[in-house]
């Protein structure tokens, strides 16, 4: 149950930081993919030093290290577990902004600016649609009306032929 929850909020935090990436994207995908390329080199050769530089120290103090153990307690555990669930979310948006900012179709001022028309001509839509709702709603009260008004007038005839 703890980790459909640790998922979830992995999952949502992808989402968001998609969003995000989408919407304000500096470039599209494709240029910014090309630039990460052309200095994943260096990035590279950065890290084998940081890495060899990582193990020399690991293995220097390597023998000051000795087990530690210790007994959880049930609020220790739900501490662990919340911020599990918000590490979760921040690795979430972090990953889903970074895939975003990868594969942008477009900048995201392009972004931004075709959802917001695209908005406003919805906006436009549902307005025209009430509006036809509207004209079609008072059209039919109107026929009601008249069939009411048909109706009695049929009804005090049929009285006024009776006496």
């Amino acid at each position: 149950m703890e980790r459909e929850g640790h998922t979830t909020a992995l999952l949502t935090g992808a989402m968001l930081g998609s969003v995000l990436a989408l919407l304000y994207a500096p470039k599209p995908g494709s240029e910014i993919r090309k630039l990460l390329m052309s200095k994943a080199d260096v990035a590279r050769e950065e890290a084998q030093e940081l890495a060899g530089y990582a193990r020399h120290l690991v293995e220097d103090k390597a023998h000051d290290l000795r087990p530690l153990t210790f007994r959880r307690h049930s609020s220790m555990e739900n501490e662990m577990d919340t911020k599990a669930m918000k590490m979760g979310l921040l690795v979430g948006v972090a990953v889903g902004g970074i895939l975003g900012m990868l594969y942008a179709p477009r900048p995201g001022k392009e972004t931004r600016q075709i959802l917001k028309n695209r908005a406003e001509e919805t906006l436009e839509d549902a307005l025209a649609a009430a509006e036809h709702a509207r004209d079609q709603a008072t059209e039919q009260v109107k026929k009601a009306k008249a069939a009411i008004a048909a109706k009695r007038a049929a009804e005090a005839e049929a009285e006024a032929t009776q006496s």
